[in-house]
């Protein structure tokens, strides 16, 4: 039989046979599986998170900037009350277009998915501020599908848009970090704290 190191503390030991091989199986006790979770848990928090998204914004001039992700890019500006050229959408704007374009999304896959009409899909999105602070309180999503649907497709595709990812990123406050880099000198800001739900 294999030979056990000394000092091992073991609860079980199991032997299998296969023709004429055997393979030994030794069990823990519970103490030091408790321990090796406790040490794999530490070391899951302290790595990196994996970077699965990256967009790289750089200034154009006035109040222009440059968005560039995976080799395409666009321009966001500011309308000319606002000291822009008008040349591309605000901030705001395109919020509410990755909202509208990921409900969109999500509302063709399950058309295309149950063979139905998808050509002419169309979301309008509308969206409310408020002040202190500054931000976008309310939106408001208007689906229109290009074909009549009877109930059960219906509620099929208002379950798919409301696997928007973008949707439920807005309802589930995610967490923030800002980390800013000034000449050779990077500090790390404030982290948001993920708030509850107001739905």
């Amino acid at each position: 039989m294999t030979k056990i190191p000394s000092g091992a503390a073991l609860s079980a030991l199991h032997e299998f046979r296969i023709g004429k091989g055997v393979i030994v199986f030794v069990s823990l006790c519970a103490d030091q599986v408790r321990e090796f979770e406790q040490n794999r848990i530490m070391l899951e928090s302290t790595r990196r998170p994996e970077v699965i998204m990256e967009v790289i914004i750089e200034h154009l001039g006035a109040v222009q900037f440059e968005i560039k992700a995976r080799g395409h890019a666009i321009v966001s500006d500011q309308p000319r009350e606002n000291g822009g050229f008008d040349e591309g959408m605000t901030p705001p704007e395109l919020l509410l277009a990755s909202l509208g374009s990921c409900a969109a999304f999500y509302a063709a896959q399950y058309l295309r998915k149950h063979k139905l009409a998808t050509e002419g899909t169309r979301v309008r999105v509308t969206a409310e501020k408020e002040k202190n602070p500054p931000r976008i309180a309310r939106f408001h999503v208007e689906v229109d599908m290009p074909a009549a649907l009877d109930d059960t497709h219906r509620a099929g595709v208002e379950d798919a848009v409301h696997a928007c990812l973008i949707q439920n990123t807005l309802q589930h406050s995610p967490e923030i970090h800002f980390e800013f880099k000034c000449g050779t000198d990077t500090f790390v800001g404030e982290t948001s704290a993920a708030s509850s739900n107001p739905r």
